[in-house]
């Protein structure tokens, strides 16, 4: 997203926190500790791609 240029602060703005603000609402609605183990496994997993 950044490296197509622009100003970082609002392309971070419009694009970014609304997407984190809506995983966040997602994950509140859905807390379970075997989603909690598949996120840190999904994490793991693209750190060592």
């Amino acid at each position: 997203l950044l490296s197509a240029g622009g100003d970082p602060e609002e392309i971070y703005i419009q694009q970014i926190l609304p997407e984190k603000c809506r995983l966040n609402l997602e994950y509140l609605k859905n807390i379970s500790v075997c989603r909690d183990i598949a996120v840190m496994f999904q994490t793991v997993t693209a750190v060592l791609e």
